[in-house]
């Protein structure tokens, strides 16, 4: 920065002794009381276009780790030999500021109210085609990649996503772009690429950040899995929970669900068993198991097979009163209604990060009523957010694979003895209290 101030100081002096031959000693102290800007955007790179055997166009820039490529057909109007140019807009420029400023604004605006946006890094340039001296604009759609080297950022821990900006003359908006990660092979740097379209050049940008608050989106997608709960965090994968709750797809009574004490794994101790979203494995295939089926949003369609019919979880509003028991409506529908449209929170703090809250449209959750297993699940809000662990799941694979340190019990109704043939006179084998299995043979005689 300090080098790039004196040269422009430099270049301010040799521009004043030039025009003192021409300008009053009072025209020049106006001049040289005028402010020169460091902020000026300065050409970079620039390349020219060709035209291949087949009627395509390219053409290519760079600017230090920022390469840029075009590619478009005869309907864009821009002639062979015409130049792409590249200019970055960098830290150390006010314009740099003020986009950053109004890309974090449009970032918040493209995403839903309850989510938290925080844009951690951003890289803004400007690209335009010149031709005959003159900038022109395409008149049809010009393909973009633009190459750079990833920045240092938590892109695992923080979940870091990639988005284009375009700065146009009407308005600022975020574009469809598709990214593509690690795209040059070099041990030192990784080098990510966005792609899209566009008809017009101006200022873009590259925004990095991540999201604070609920924003499942689509993650969840075509997944089974248990829905289990307890009062603990969920920081200590590598600990078998025993009598946690399960959410079961039956009822305890009228128009609530029957909870089940079960006892879930780790799956970093089980042999073969990964999953990319939870780190725990039931292994009771009686454990009723939700799939979530994505909508819009965070919302989704949760369903479970009961006797091979798919029932759709259903969070009502209204309560019902049996055996003197009060809570509001849970349901399992042959076919979706409005309350059957489930929105998965994932915005839980203290012992509930990490978890889901499953709520319907007037913010009512699932919940284990009275935090006692033998109550079931009923309806209960509403509250936009809730720190009770009650109304908060985690999600657990079924698997029937083996714990490293032992063996997961069987469930009941499936046990596998192993035995070995000996003869009813040895009596070194057989002793007192001796299990064993007596089998007989029958010949057929025909």
């Amino acid at each position: 920065m300090k080098r790039k101030l004196i040269n422009i100081l430099h270049t301010a002096t040799e521009l004043l002794l030039c025009l003192s031959l021409l300008l009053t000693p009072a025209d020049i102290r106006t001049l040289a009381e005028s402010p020169i800007s460091a902020e000026t955007e300065t050409l970079c790179g620039e390349g020219m276009i060709i035209r291949s055997d087949d009627d395509m166009y390219t053409g290519s820039a760079v600017c230090g780790d920022l390469v840029i490529s075009v590619s478009f057909t005869d309907e864009a109007g821009i002639p062979e030999g015409a130049m792409v140019s590249l200019s970055e807009i960098t830290e150390d420029m006010q314009q740099y500021g003020s986009y950053f400023e109004l890309s974090g604004t449009v970032l918040s605006q493209s995403i839903d109210d309850s989510t938290n946006v925080s844009l951690q890094y951003a890289r803004f340039f400007d690209i335009s085609f010149v031709h005959d001296g003159e900038m022109i604009e395409p008149a049809a759609a010009v393909s973009v990649g633009i190459s750079y080297e990833r920045p240092e950022l938590d892109f695992e821990g923080s979940e870091i996503m990639t988005d284009v900006i375009h700065f146009a003359e009407e308005e600022t908006v975020l574009i469809e772009a598709e990214s593509e990660q690690d795209t040059a092979d070099n041990e030192y740097t990784i080098t990510d690429r966005m792609t899209f379209e566009t008809d017009s050049f101006s200022a873009y940008g590259i925004l990095f950040y991540n999201l604070d608050g609920d924003n499942i989106g689509d993650m969840l997608d075509g997944m089974t899995f248990a829905l289990v709960h307890w009062n603990g965090a969920l920081s200590d994968t590598n600990v078998t929970n025993i009598n946690v709750s399960a959410v079961m797809a039956e009822y305890k009574q009228a128009s609530r669900l029957a909870a089940r004490a079960i006892t879930i794994y780790p799956t970093s101790k089980m042999d073969n068993v990964t999953d990319d979203f939870t780190h725990y494995a039931v292994a009771d295939p009686d454990i009723s198991q939700w799939t979530f089926t994505w909508i819009e949003g965070n919302d989704y369609y949760i369903t479970s097979q009961v006797d091979g019919v798919t029932k759709y979880l259903s969070i009502y509003n209204d309560s019902v009163t049996v055996n003197g028991s009060t809570g509001a409506r849970v349901e399992l529908l042959d076919e979706p209604d409005e309350y059957s449209v489930i929105t998965v929170q994932n915005n839980g703090t203290g012992n509930n990060a990490g978890k889901l809250r499953l709520i319907n449209k007037d913010y009512r959750a699932l919940n284990l009523k009275g935090k006692n297993v033998a109550n079931g699940y009923q309806s209960y809000g509403p509250r936009t957010t809730s720190t009770e662990w009650t109304e908060w799941f985690v999600p657990a694979i079924y698997t029937d694979a083996v714990i490293k340190d032992n063996t997961a019990p069987r469930p009941v109704g499936e046990v596998i003895y192993t035995a070995t043939k000996v003869s009813v006179s040895d009596t070194e084998s057989l002793r007192d209290g001796s299990q064993v299995v007596v089998y007989s043979k029958v010949w057929n005689s025909d």
